[in-house]
C-alpha cells in the first residue's frame, strides 16, 4: 500500500513538472554520430523539440527521426547555457541528457536496451557536452 502511495506521489510530480512547464524547441549541432534510444543518428544539424515530457530530435537534413519519453530534472543556476549531454561507452554516444539555455529545466532520456548492453560490456562512461541555442 505504501509503495502504491508513494508511486502514485512520484507520478503525480512528474505530470505537474510536464504540464507546467513550456514546451522546448531548440537547435544543437553535433559533431559526432550518437544513439538516441534505439535510433541510430549521424553527425549534423537536429531540431530537438519537447512538449509534455516527449523529446523529438530530428536531422534538419530529413532524417532521421527519434522520439523518446524523457524524465524531468532540474539544476541549481540557471544562468548557464544550454546543452545536449551524451553519455560515451567505447567510443560509442548516447543522448542522456538534454539542458534548457538560461533556466534550471532538464530532461533525462532513459537507457534504452541496447545502451544498457554496450554500458555492461564497457570499461567506463565518460559524459561529452554540445552547447546549443534557442530555436
Amino acid at each position: 500500500m505504501t509503495r502504491s502511495i508513494i508511486n502514485a506521489a512520484v507520478l503525480a510530480s512528474v505530470a505537474c513538472f510536464c504540464l507546467n512547464a513550456e514546451p522546448i524547441h531548440l537547435k544543437v549541432k553535433v559533431p559526432f554520430e550518437f544513439r538516441m534510444g534505439e535510433v541510430r543518428m549521424p553527425a549534423g544539424d537536429y531540431v530537438v523539440s519537447e512538449d509534455r515530457g516527449l523529446v523529438k530530435v530530428g536531422n534538419t537534413a530529413g532524417s532521421p527521426t527519434a522520439v523518446y519519453v524523457t524524465v524531468p530534472t532540474s539544476r541549481r543556476n540557471s544562468k548557464v547555457a544550454g546543452s545536449v549531454e551524451f553519455n560515451v561507452y567505447n567510443g560509442e554516444h548516447f543522448l542522456h541528457r538534454l539542458w534548457e539555455p538560461e533556466s534550471h529545466r532538464g530532461l533525462i532520456v532513459p537507457q534504452g536496451k541496447y545502451e544498457k548492453e554496450v554500458a555492461r560490456r564497457s570499461t567506463g562512461i565518460t559524459l561529452t557536452a554540445v552547447a546549443l541555442g534557442k530555436k
